[in-house]
């Protein structure tokens, strides 16, 4: 069946979760509440031990709405995704993360962008909602030119998972999520698939991120890591999109390795920072040199610097 047919295509939701009985209510109940009906909905369980297939029960019953519930050894998010997306029928795929929340309107209004557009998927805004009750809307990178997604996102990557919808056959033709990457997999394949296909921006908040404190993005070093290997790949795999976006591709690296070095020395991984450092051989801001020499003198064979000076005039 055309996307264009007069029956509405059918939308597959993939909620991967891991022990998020305390979220995962509300973002299921996110996607039953739906002003668009046409909607499979397939919860992956990547090996909670929690009580996640009592709880979506419960709710299946409740809601009279079938729900597929999926359960994996533990494998991490990518390798959820990819098994809800396996298990899906919908020609379009939406992916939900289970402490988020989308709005009513949310897939009706990307499923009508989409196909008024004739794009491969729609990008949006989202609502970030913090511990302190404050929120913001956060507008995503290329919002009025989406076109130029593939050059924006890879200088910033800046567009929330929640917030897009793809059709089924850009998975088909790319492959799926990274399983070897556990942060930023989102963000890597949203890249892969910017580069290859046609996006549509719609202005509308779809999505509600929740900041607390069991996010992945508290790791802010692993989340560099992670976008560094994703980086460099991309570069690498793909040399006309390496050749277009020319120097600004080399300063994006630069400036990836910078925040990782600052990262890790933040959380008091000098040596390791300073390793890196050697290793890349890149010019290094100031705050990250002085950074670096502050961590080399403070620290001298397990001792730190003034702790060293206070047991020589001991002896004296």
């Amino acid at each position: 069946m055309s996307l264009h047919d007069s029956q509405e295509p059918l939308v597959s939701v993939i909620i991967p979760t891991y022990n998020r009985v305390d979220f995962l209510p509300f973002a299921l109940h996110s996607v039953i509440q739906q002003t668009y009906r046409h909607l499979e909905i397939i919860v992956v369980d990547d090996g909670s031990t929690d009580n996640t297939a009592a709880i979506i029960q419960q709710i299946q019953a409740e809601n009279l709405r079938d729900i597929k519930y999926v359960y994996q050894s533990n494998a991490g998010c990518s390798s959820a995704r990819n098994h809800g997306i396996k298990e899906s029928h919908g020609q379009l795929i939406a992916l939900l993360d289970s402490d988020d929340r989308w709005f009513p309107q949310t897939i009706e209004k990307l499923v009508a962008r989409l196909l008024d557009s004739q794009a491969d998927m729609v990008f949006s805004p989202a609502v970030e909602r913090y511990k302190t009750g404050k929120s913001r809307v956060n507008i995503p990178v290329s919002a009025e030119q989406p076109d130029q997604l593939a050059y924006a996102h890879f200088l910033s990557s800046n567009v929330r998972n929640g917030s897009l919808l793809f059709k089924r056959e850009i998975f088909e033709r790319l492959g799926y999520y990274r399983t070897d990457l556990k942060h930023n997999e989102d963000s890597d394949f949203l890249q892969r698939a910017a580069i290859h296909f046609q996006a549509a921006y719609l202005n509308f908040p779809t999505v509600e991120v929740f900041h607390h404190t069991e996010n992945k993005s508290l790791n802010r070093p692993a989340i560099y890591e992670a976008l560094l290997v994703s980086s460099e790949t991309i570069l690498h795999d793909y040399p006309v999109f390496r050749h277009q976006i020319g120097k600004l591709g080399k300063k994006r690296i630069e400036e990836i390795r910078h925040h990782l070095l600052y990262s890790l020395i933040k959380r008091g991984e000098a040596m390791r920072a300073k390793q890196l450092a050697e290793q890349w051989g890149d010019s290094l801001p100031l705050d990250i040199q002085f950074a670096l020499w502050r961590a080399k003198w403070l620290t001298v064979g397990g001792y730190s610097f003034f702790q060293r000076l206070f047991k020589r005039q001991k002896k004296q």
